[in-house]
């Protein structure tokens, strides 16, 4: 996100009339000119014009962070027509795909091409490095999934807020701004909330997002003070960023306001808070690229901005500063990193100066885009939190979640030396593999979510592309899984590990497969309670029929956003008015069951229907007592 950011704040959402694929990647307005470039691509014939026209649709392409398509059209248009500049690009985006080899290859022929030896070698070491840190054993092991807030859009920017509550920034479909931003082709970018869980999604209050682009924002220690970024065009030429505030007070947040140290030539983005509110910190490209600046709250607003240490600005961009206590983390393409935006961190020490930077290495960092790193829980065994990175397949920025263990070394020499004493069959590793499929045709579903409760601990994950989620567990733990995907009805299970293992298992690792099958919920579809019986003439519940109304209550309890109906049926056998009576009394002795297993009753409803809905038509006289069987039966149906 931070090329895309970069566009957020330096030329935003100004209408001009596009002349052709070049015009448009000028303006900014990068997903118009590839697909304006493509076409002028395909129908150019001269060799130069034509390499000119595929370097612009890789750099297009990452700027809006799509790097495997950048790497394409560099090489196509390298291939074409050679030159440095072309050359140049192509090594950075293999840095930042994590194609080290390939980026050392490119740049060692520009150290030997170009006059520029002390970047070019400064670049060369690091390709060679990387290895090194990712085979490197650090002071924390780092469990690293993403996020379940994420969306096909870009999500990013996790700021904490009150009541184990966070904020995020998300150019998702938006109800402010019906038209698309033209640099990425999405919704402008709004402020949404959601639990520590991610277990919903809400616009964040009126009137922080509006119909213009809001960024990054942070909190004051008690909540009640909110600094964001917002780009607007208020007689400028061009729309550019500034830090806004708003106080909530009476119950809702006043109508923002621009800090008091804005230049209409100047962008400001990424605010953090330090030193008990009394700092804020942020991004400002007062002086070229993005550096990092701070102001010191006085009467009646801030200071004038002051640029922090030029051990920590470079010449390259410096953005999204995050605070933790009196440690500051801040994303730098400049300082030694893997490739893109790399994670730093750098603690305030007892002289009132802050630390050299030191690099988060892997796996927090990547050679793509990684910034917002946010610690929201600790003990003294383990840290938590959130950041943000391009890593992922799509391209777009995602929200990932960590889980920093601090006992790593101890952890793996005690298990070195049980791995010695035990024999070699006897059993070290299990692993719980899980499949999700639809009912009835066993179709994967894709992204299902999982969410695993342990005593007091639980942690939510997803299925892959294949329906899949595996993960290691050990033979004492019990789980209780909760499972639902988008469509279909959510359910509960119990597993307890060491139920699944066999007990004459004689191998070091065994690994428990469960298929679980999700039903689609179709709204109106009636759906028959098996073994509810009445005695003739009651509606009174009989102790057989308790059952399959446990398992429809567990339903209910499981996906708490739907309505039902629960109806009775009669067999053509009595008098109409009767069995119209009867029928509605027995629905709602069944209603009255599910209540009382604490349902709620505005989300049950009786409908008793007599002999007027049969289920087999037959002349009453001739029926078999299995097609009157057939007939007496309960059923529900989803209203909503």
């Amino acid at each position: 996100m931070f090329l895309v950011l970069l566009g957020m704040i330096s030329g935003c959402a100004i209408n001009k009339g596009i002349k052709d694929g070049k015009h448009a990647y000028q303006l900014k307005q990068y997903s118009v000119a590839i697909e304006m470039l493509v076409d002028e691509y395909a129908q150019e014939k001269d060799e130069v014009k034509k390499a000119e026209i595929a370097f612009l649709i890789g750099d297009s392409y990452q700027k809006r962070n799509d790097y495997s398509n950048a790497v394409d059209w560099f090489s196509s248009s390298l291939k074409l027509y050679d030159r440095v500049e072309t050359l140049h690009e192509l090594a950075y985006v293999f840095k930042k795909t994590e194609q080290y080899s390939k980026a050392a290859n490119a740049f060692s022929m520009l150290y030997e091409e170009t006059d520029n030896k002390d970047l070019y070698r400064k670049e060369l070491q690091i390709c060679k490095e990387v290895t090194g840190w990712k085979e490197e054993d650090n002071d924390f092991i780092y469990r690293i999934n993403p996020s379940l807030l994420n969306s096909q859009f870009s999500d990013y920017g996790v700021s904490l807020y009150k009541d184990d509550q966070i904020v995020f920034v998300s150019d998702r479909e938006s109800q402010h701004n019906d038209d698309n931003y033209k640099w990425t082709g999405h919704a402008f970018s709004d402020l949404y909330m959601s639990d520590i869980n991610g277990r919903y999604v809400e616009a964040f209050d009126v009137p922080i997002n509006s119909e213009n682009n809001e960024g990054p924002p942070c909190f004051s220690s008690d909540f009640e003070e909110i600094y964001f970024t917002r780009c607007v065009s208020e007689n400028l030429r061009n729309a550019h960023c500034r830090l806004y505030y708003s106080y909530f007070t009476n119950e809702e947040w006043t109508e923002p306001l621009p800090l008091n140290f804005f230049d209409e030539n100047v962008n400001y983005g990424n605010p953090t808070l330090i030193l008990n509110d009394s700092i804020l910190v942020f991004s400002a490209n007062i002086v070229g690229n993005h550096d990092l600046y701070y102001a010191e709250k006085q009467d009646g607003g801030w200071s004038e901005a002051t640029p922090m240490p030029d051990y920590l600005n470079t010449d390259g961009n410096e953005m999204f500063p995050t605070s933790d206590k009196d440690t500051l983390y801040f994303s730098s393409d400049k300082l030694v990193g893997l490739g893109g935006l790399d994670i730093f961190k750098t603690y305030l020490q007892a002289n009132g100066k802050f630390s050299r930077p030191i690099n988060m290495s892997v796996p927090v960092n990547s050679g793509y885009d990684d910034f917002g790193y946010v610690i929201n829980e600790r003990d003294d065994l383990y840290f938590k939190g959130y950041f943000s990175s391009n890593r992922g397949a799509s391209g777009t920025d995602d929200i990932f979640r960590f889980q920093a263990d601090t006992n790593r070394a101890k952890k793996e020499k005690e298990d070195a030396e049980k791995e010695k004493e035990e024999e070699p069959t006897s059993l070290k590793e299990v692993f719980l593999a899980i499949k999700v499929v639809s009912i009835p045709n066993k179709t994967p579903l894709v992204g299902a979510k999982l969410q695993f409760i342990n005593g007091l601990d639980s942690r939510e994950e997803q299925t892959d592309k294949s329906g899949i989620f595996i993960m290691d567990v050990k033979q004492e733990d019990v789980f209780e899984i909760k499972i639902n995907h988008p469509g279909y009805y959510a359910t509960s299970v119990k597993l307890k590990v060491s139920d699944e293992i066999p007990k004459d298992i004689n191998k070091a690792s065994y690994t428990i497969n469960k298929v679980y099958e999700l039903e689609p919920i179709i709204v109106g579809q009636e759906i028959v309670l098996e073994n509810i019986y009445y005695d003739f003439d009651k509606s009174n519940i009989r102790t057989d029929a308790e059952p399959s109304l446990n398992i429809l209550a567990d339903k209910l309890r499981d996906n708490p956003s739907i309505r039902v109906q629960l109806s009775s049926h009669t067999d053509c056998r009595g008098d109409l008015d009767y069995n119209q009576e009867l029928s509605q009394q027995r629905a709602q002795s069944a209603v009255d069951y599910i209540i009382s297993k604490g349902i709620s009753s505005n989300r049950i409803f009786a409908k008793g229907y007599g002999e007027s809905n049969l289920a087999v038509y037959c002349n009453c006289d001739d029926c078999t007592e299995d097609e009157h069987q057939q007939n007496r039966r309960t059923t529900f149906k989803v209203l909503e």
